[in-house]
């Protein structure tokens, strides 16, 4: 399946829906949803990397908005703060 960037996905249980703007959404919540598609993305063998592409897509997207909304945050401070799991399989 070819997704273009406004295609990205958002996984949900067993389900895959359109991830929404982010008016109104916070930065913790979209951590929180970037999180859970890297888990499905590791749980899930046959879509995994659509569950990833979207976290990654996601990702860039929360970047610039942490650059916007808290501009004395580093961003690698901001990942680690947020993603604790991920930086620990980096390191394995």
């Amino acid at each position: 399946m070819q997704l273009g960037v406004r295609q990205t996905l958002l996984a949900r249980k067993d389900r895959i829906l359109p991830i929404r703007r982010h008016g109104g959404i916070s930065l913790e919540t979209v951590a929180r949803e970037i999180n859970a598609r890297i888990r499905l993305g590791d749980r899930d063998t046959k879509k995994g990397e659509e569950h990833y592409l979207a976290a990654g897509i996601q990702l860039i997207e929360a970047q610039a908005r942490v650059r916007a909304e808290q501009p004395g945050t580093p961003w690698l401070t901001w990942t680690a703060v947020n993603f604790p799991t991920v930086k620990a399989k980096v390191r394995e």
